[in-house]
């Protein structure tokens, strides 16, 4: 009999996590498991194009919000469903997938942090979800740096089990390698504050004093589109740094393959799947020390951690890579072998099935 997992996610919506899902997803083994999805906001976009074969897809959204109404369906739907195993995605999932699931008389609680901080960190909320963590089953930490962030509040070290994010085969498939743009940069990510866009920018400002042709093109959406076009505006710099908006997985591809040097400046991360993804394209690979760039990045040798986060040192970093073209060849070439040895999705997903048998046959 196949044992019965549902993943319950916030929403659906252009995201890390929510990628990250529908990944493994793709990729679970079907013969052993029964693999069902819920979102308690409205699905979006990330659904179409997406292979649903033998997954069961299921919206507990009050058309498209959050709603209590929505929360008894879910009640049900595991107790019709009998769903062995819930393994939540994101805060609003892991609060109310395990009260509502407990409810339900669901076994078994998995729970996956894709993040270190969050400007929320301290709130109510945040605090109420550290607290039903300590009664989850198991806590998948995407990196060694969340690890330690949940070591530090208090979690259970039994429970807390570093398994990374999967790449997405097609970024380390990537076969034709197009002539770079040279003196080109590129960023992904959403436009928040976290991820120091802002801070990006001025350094291209004082870039552009010594590499004048310097260009940088950012993708992704966010709060902060409008912020910082402004500030692209003050500062003169239309012509250098654009701002893409959004972007699929087919457009983003050539877009990272045609430029030369991928760009972090996150104040935090939990994980970074876009500088993994650049990396496993064989990018040379520029990153603040934040994440999993501090585990996957060699400083010198397969890319450039930045320790002392600033406007200028940030400038000088790349300044010099950008003028060191044996450093561009040489950690391009080193960039895509840690990629492949850690992040493959049949590794990924084979690990967190694993846990889940351990729990379930320690019962059975």
């Amino acid at each position: 009999m196949k044992t019965k997992v549902l993943h319950l996610i916030n929403s659906l919506e252009m995201g890390g996590a929510e990628n990250q899902l529908l990944l493994l997803l793709s990729n679970f083994n079907k013969s052993k498991f029964e693999w069902h999805l819920g979102t308690l906001h409205k699905n979006s976009s990330l659904l179409k194009g997406f292979n649903k074969n033998e997954i069961f897809i299921n919206d507990f959204s009050n058309k498209g919000r959050f709603s209590l109404f929505g929360l008894v369906r879910l009640y049900k739907y595991i107790k019709i469903n009998n769903i062995e195993i819930i393994h939540t995605h994101l805060v609003h999932a892991g609060i109310f997938g395990f009260i509502i699931g407990k409810f339900a008389g669901c076994k078994y609680f998995f729970y996956t942090r894709h993040h270190t901080l969050s400007d929320k960190e301290r709130s109510l909320l945040y605090t109420f979800l550290i607290h039903i963590l300590k009664r989850y089953t198991n806590i998948i930490c995407v990196s060694k740096s969340v690890y330690n962030h949940f070591l530090s509040k208090g979690l259970p070290k039994n429970k807390l089990k570093v398994i990374y994010n999967a790449v997405n085969p097609v970024f380390i498939n990537v076969q034709e390698r197009k002539k770079v743009q040279s003196n080109s940069l590129i960023s992904v990510g959403r436009l928040v504050e976290a991820k120091d866009y802002k801070k990006l920018i001025s350094a291209i400002k004082i870039i552009k004093k010594k590499i004048n042709e310097v260009s940088c093109y950012i993708i992704g959406d966010g709060p902060e589109f409008s912020n910082l076009s402004k500030q692209i505006r003050e500062e003169g710099l239309e012509s250098s740094v654009f701002l893409l908006g959004e972007k699929s997985t087919e457009e983003i591809i050539p877009l990272l393959n045609e430029k030369e040097i991928y760009v972090c400046c996150s104040k935090y991360e939990g994980f970074n799947l876009a500088l993994v993804e650049a990396m496993a394209m064989g990018k040379t690979s520029i990153s603040t020390s934040v994440g999993i760039a501090t585990e996957i990045i060699k400083d010198g040798y397969n890319g450039k951690l930045i320790e002392n986060n600033t406007v200028n040192t940030l400038a000088d970093s790349l300044s010099v890579v950008l003028k060191d073209d044996q450093f561009k060849r040489d950690s391009a070439n080193h960039a895509s072998v840690i990629i492949k040895e850690l992040f493959a999705v049949e590794k990924i997903t084979k690990s967190i099935e694993i846990l889940y048998l351990e729990e379930v046959s320690a019962i059975h």
